[in-house]
């Protein structure tokens, strides 16, 4: 019987020691939460949608994929999350003179996250009827202008 004991401590101890390796290696994995990107910016709004970019430090540890998420103020909804490993992202099919929330977030574990904390920025899109008079005022105010200078 006392060699039966032996054996068997002599199976598990290794098996105990990889556990450990493995654990002393999962402990010394970044976390998946990224940290959160410097600055959002919003820019080329248009009716349907808007260019949103972010700046980014990627501590060493791995790569940094961005969950970029929208909410529309005015039906107070959530529109589809995307899923960026860049600095930038287009997001579309939003809808003219609606205001929004952007939020950008990064997780270095996708798919599956989570995601850290994320920053975000305000904007509206245009309304089509207002772009359309304004195009239409600036025009007229520019053959006025060349009607004026051929007269003079």
């Amino acid at each position: 019987m006392k060699n039966k004991i032996h054996i068997l401590v002599l199976l598990v101890l290794p098996l105990l020691a990889n556990i450990n390796i493995t654990k002393s290696l999962a402990s010394q994995l970044p976390p998946c939460e990224a940290p959160p990107v410097s600055y959002l910016n919003v820019s080329n709004i248009t009716t349907t949608s808007a260019y949103l970019d972010w700046g980014y430090y990627n501590p060493p540890g791995g790569s940094v994929t961005f969950k970029v998420d929208m909410y529309d103020v005015t039906t107070q909804t959530n529109l589809p999350s995307a899923f960026t490993p860049g600095l930038s992202y287009l997001y579309s099919g939003l809808t003219d003179g609606h205001e929004y929330i952007a939020y950008v977030s990064g997780t270095f574990c996708y798919p599956g996250g989570p995601f850290g904390d994320s920053i975000s920025n305000s904007f509206s899109t245009p309304t089509i009827i207002i772009d359309l008079v304004l195009e239409n005022v600036a025009s007229n105010i520019k053959s006025h202008y060349l009607l004026i200078k051929e007269t003079h």
